[in-house]
């Protein structure tokens, strides 16, 4: 991998360029893209799949106009484009109808034995997972890219692992892919992983025991803080963060003494 600027990745070769990208993304990329006349293709990926009730949701396929590459890279390299989480851009030998069907054949893997949506094309999941894939998540989940320029904390470009992209394996693209467990460590000790652990056993909490949330969340913001640090201990303790549950803290919460108050007006 290395650094390089949007405007420099752009015009480093005249190979289509294609985008992942995020529509929950504020502004939303592809309004941005569709005003200034920039789109060649684009469809939304779950589209006519089992994900088509989330169709508001949908991540984009887009093909970007050549003409478009400067004034493009132009507002990535300044931050001015959309949010951090809008999505990463490719390059690709395949033919558009390939890509499409791959991507909209990879929105759903498996994590833990269960079938999840992955959204790799928020930039947060996918700079998290990308720096970690092996030779077999490249040669199955990212099979149609050459190389890819993703935001990290500069531009930065990584190469496939697969040097056979054209050579599509018809076992591999029919299978579900497994998120392994290099890339579940990965995302576990993300920060945006913490995050949405924080708010889901937050919200978890306020809606099945409103009044233990009240009293753990007093002062304001406490509850947050106090979730938020049995989530690092359990993550030093090497434990899966997956399997963690809004009734194990409240057990913590008890061994700390913070539920007493609560027991005593009972």
């Amino acid at each position: 991998m290395k650094t390089i600027s949007w405007a420099k990745w752009f015009i480093s070769s005249s190979e289509p360029i294609y985008l992942l990208v995020n529509t929950l993304a504020i502004p939303n990329p592809i309004d941005i893209m569709y005003s200034n006349d920039w789109i060649e293709k684009a469809f939304p990926l779950y589209h006519g799949t089992p994900l088509a009730h989330l169709i508001a949701q949908s991540p984009w396929l887009v093909q970007i106009k050549p003409e478009s590459r400067i004034p493009l890279s132009q507002l990535l390299d300044s931050k001015t484009f959309s949010d951090d989480s809008w999505g990463w851009a490719y390059r690709s030998q395949l033919l558009w109808d390939k890509q499409l069907l791959h991507w909209q054949d990879k929105q759903i893997v498996h994590l833990s034995n269960e079938s999840v949506v992955l959204r790799l094309a928020d930039t947060r999941i996918a700079r998290t997972l990308i720096p970690e894939m092996i030779y077999s998540d490249w040669r199955s989940l990212m099979m149609p890219i050459k190389d890819i320029l993703i935001d990290m904390d500069e531009p930065t470009q990584f190469i496939s692992l697969n040097k056979e992209i054209e050579l599509i394996d018809p076992i591999l693209q029919q299978r579900t892919f497994i998120l392994d467990t290099h890339l579940i460590q990965a995302w576990q000790n993300s920060k945006y992983a913490l995050m949405l652990y924080i708010e889901n056993l937050s919200c978890e909490l306020w809606e099945n025991t409103p009044q233990q949330a009240l009293l753990l969340d007093t002062p304001e913001g406490t509850l947050n803080k106090r979730i938020s640090d049995w989530l690092q201990y359990q993550r030093n303790k090497l434990v899966d963060l997956n399997f963690l549950t809004y009734q194990k803290f409240q057990q913590y919460a008890e061994s700390q003494g913070w539920l007493v108050t609560q027991r005593n007006e009972k």
